[in-house]
C-alpha cells in the first residue's frame, strides 16, 4: 500500500497527469477540425520524425538561429546604434 502511495505521489509530481490531459484534450479538439487547421498530436509528431530523420528540422533551427542573430546584430544592441547614428 505504502508503495502504491509513493509511486502515485511521483506520477502527480512529474506532471505525468497534467500531459496526458493536454495530449487527450489537442486530440480531441482535432477531430472536430480539419488536420490543415488543428493536426492532431499523433500527426504532429509522425511528421516532426520525418523532418528529424530527413534532416530537415536541424536545417531550418539553424536558417531560424541565423535570422534572429541577423536581427538582434541589425537592431538589438548599442553598436548598430552608434553606427547608424554616425551614418545620419
Amino acid at each position: 500500500m505504502k508503495k502504491e502511495k509513493r509511486v502515485i505521489q511521483v506520477i502527480i509530481k512529474s506532471g505525468l497527469i497534467t500531459w496526458v490531459l493536454l495530449l487527450l484534450i489537442w486530440q480531441t479538439g482535432s477531430l472536430f477540425y480539419s488536420d490543415d487547421f488543428l493536426p492532431g498530436p499523433v500527426t504532429t509528431f509522425a511528421g516532426a520524425g520525418k523532418l528529424v530523420a530527413s534532416g530537415e528540422l536541424f536545417r531550418d533551427i539553424l536558417i531560424s538561429m541565423q535570422r534572429v542573430l541577423k536581427g538582434w546584430l541589425l537592431g538589438g544592441n548599442r553598436i548598430s546604434d552608434l553606427h547608424i547614428k554616425t551614418l545620419l
